[in-house]
Order: structure tokens, then C-alpha cells, then sequence
């Protein structure tokens, strides 16, 4: 009886072994399984990514502009600098002998594929542009009895650089984005506090209220070129005219 009850204790024993070892050799099936369906990883895009940087875009004649060469996935470059000059290296110099605007136009190549891009460098000239202010017709608010508004030329990297615009006037040498800040100036008068002249006016001005335009490159010129804008005393239409080089 004894003798029975081993054997069938060491069978129950030899059974678990046997599942266990089945299940191990099972679940080494599926990670295997699961290893040979992983997905191949999309071939990576054959064409060249074409991008570069000039150290100027707004130079004087007999100037050196570097070139520095941000493209990715290529083989070989060929520049040309708009001038009649070209070169082959990845990051050149070159000087502009000539005065004038120059597409330079960098073409990068992997195997027979190219992408081109193409940016402006400005040699001996000067952008201009010219604001125009139209406001609606001025509330005083009982208090002024006239307006005047002027431009301010800022960078839109230093809003305390602002100077005067001349006659609406503005002239951009450097490739900077600027910004017009137009004020409106709104003169009242008040009685003299002057004891020998109790009769007297006097007339006094302040600043009423201002509007900034949006960006204006000095390549392309603003992104809104015409735009309003409620200003306390009025409405504000301002438009301001392509850029132009001279």
C-alpha cells in the first residue's frame, strides 16, 4: 500500500515537471513569435535637406560674406552667388565686388537627386518704405482741441531703439525686422496760473495713444501691409508701401 502511494506521489511529481517545461517552451514560442513580427523601420528619405545661413545680408561693396552650410543627407553642394562667382566647397566665402541684390543659390545633391534653396544678400543699397496714416474723424473728448501723429522706426529686437521718421519716411541698412509705433499727440489749453496775465491761455499737448504695426522684413516687407487698429481718438488705417532698395 505504501509502495502504492510513492508511486503515485513520484507520478504526480513527474507530471508538474512536465508542465512546467511544457509552459516555459511555450511562452519561448510566443517571445520568438513576437520578435519575428516586429515591424522593419521605414527606410530613411533619400533626398537632401537644403539650408544654409550668410554671416550679412545687407553688406558694402568689396565685402567678405561666410557662408555656413546648415543641410543634412548629401553628397556634394554647388553654390552660386548671383555675381557671376560659384563654388563647390561645403561652407565658402566669397566677396561682392558689384553693387546690387544677389540671389545666392545653394543646390545640394545625394546620388541624382537635388533640392535647392535660395536666399538675398544686399550690396551697397539701402531699403526704404513709406507709411501711410488715415484716421476717421477724431472724437476730442471734450477735452483737446487738435491731434498730431507721428512714426517711430523701432527693431523688433530693441523696442527702446525707436527713432523719427522722416516725412513717413524710413531707411532699414540691416537685415534687422522693425516695427512703426505711431503716437497721437492731443493739445488742450488751461487757464495762465500766471498772476500778471490772469487772461492768458495756455497750451499744453500729451500723448493720447499709440498703435505698433506688425513685423516688416527688410526683404519682403510687412506681413499685414494694410491694417486698423481703435485708438482712443479714432480709428487708425495704416498702410505701408512695398520695400524698395536705392
Amino acid at each position: 500500500m505504501q509502495q502504492s502511494k510513492k508511486t503515485l506521489s513520484l507520478l504526480h511529481f513527474s507530471f508538474l515537471i512536465m508542465f512546467f517545461i511544457l509552459a516555459f517552451v511555450s511562452c519561448k514560442k510566443k517571445e520568438t513569435s513576437k520578435e519575428t513580427q516586429t515591424e522593419t523601420p521605414p527606410a530613411p528619405d533619400p533626398n537632401p535637406v537644403c539650408c544654409f545661413n550668410p554671416s550679412f545680408q545687407f553688406i558694402q561693396t568689396n565685402e567678405v560674406v561666410n557662408f555656413f552650410n546648415c543641410s543634412s543627407n548629401y553628397d556634394r553642394v554647388e553654390w552660386n552667388f548671383g555675381d557671376g562667382g560659384s563654388a563647390t566647397i561645403s561652407e565658402p566665402s566669397h566677396k561682392f565686388e558689384k553693387k546690387g541684390i544677389f540671389d545666392v543659390v545653394l543646390k545640394a545633391f545625394k546620388g541624382s537627386v537635388s533640392t535647392t534653396v535660395s536666399k538675398k544678400v544686399v550690396v551697397g543699397e539701402k531699403a526704404g518704405f513709406t507709411l501711410y496714416t488715415h484716421f476717421s474723424p477724431w472724437d476730442y473728448m471734450g477735452k483737446y482741441s487738435g491731434f498730431q501723429s507721428y512714426a517711430l522706426l523701432y527693431r523688433t529686437s530693441d523696442p527702446t531703439s525707436g527713432y523719427y521718421m522722416n516725412g513717413n519716411v524710413a531707411t532699414i541698412s540691416d537685415p534687422a525686422t522693425f516695427r512703426v509705433k505711431i503716437m497721437v499727440i492731443g493739445s488742450y489749453t488751461v487757464a495762465s496760473t500766471d498772476p500778471n496775465c490772469p487772461t492768458c491761455i495756455v497750451f499744453k499737448s500729451e500723448r493720447v495713444d499709440s498703435a505698433m504695426t506688425d513685423d516688416i522684413d527688410a526683404f519682403t516687407g510687412p506681413k499685414t501691409p494694410t491694417a486698423s487698429v481703435k485708438l482712443k481718438p479714432a480709428e487708425l488705417t495704416y498702410t505701408i508701401s512695398g520695400i524698395s532698395f536705392f
